[in-house]
């Protein structure tokens, strides 16, 4: 919760190729891809039944089953509206948010990565990059007032995390150059 609220707060998923005791540029040259046991997704141009004004919940909850095969189906995820969620400019139809899951074995971006491409599962691949930055704080408005009431969650479900037994990740190398040819 401390995290919403920390405007500089952001992660990626890379870990830094040397002992880092100053500031860094975020290239692929200083971080490597280390698989981590968690992932986050970024939904931007998903059409929820309900409209994400009214239920963000409930859009994150029909992406999840409708996106995801059925190993995510019963994982609490950690849901968070993106910046762009709200905004006049956007289609207020649309649900724009990041999904956050623990899963029971550490998995690398690249093999999520090629493990959407197998199975032909639309996401946005930035965001397993090494070296993607993967914002906690809720958007700073500036001007006018944010029209959500809720911009952050947690899912209903029973399980804490994702079996990645299923997907079978292990024929899929953990690291190669696949974030230098997007």
């Amino acid at each position: 919760d401390a995290a919403l609220k920390q405007p500089q707060y952001a992660v990626i998923r890379g870990t830094p190729t040397t002992d880092q005791t100053t500031d860094v540029t975020r290239t692929l040259t200083n971080f490597t891809d280390t698989p981590k046991r968690w992932v986050m997704f970024d939904i931007d141009d998903f059409t929820p039944k309900t409209l994400p004004l009214l239920d963000p919940a409930a859009g994150v909850e029909q992406w999840i089953t409708e996106r995801l095969p059925t190993p995510f189906h019963t994982v609490t995820a950690y849901w968070q509206l993106s910046a762009s969620a709200g905004h006049t400019t956007r289609d207020p139809k649309k649900l724009r948010a990041h999904v956050w899951l623990w899963l029971d074995q550490p998995v690398s971006g690249t093999q999520w990565k090629r493990w959407a491409e197998r199975n032909n599962i639309s996401i946005d691949k930035s965001v397993l990059s090494p070296v993607q930055l993967h914002y906690t704080a809720a958007p700073v408005i500036e001007l006018g007032q944010d029209p959500f009431t809720e911009r952050s969650g947690f899912t209903d479900a029973t399980d804490q995390q994702v079996t990645t037994a299923g997907l079978k990740f292990s024929d899929l190398p953990p690291q190669d150059n696949s974030f230098l040819d997007n």
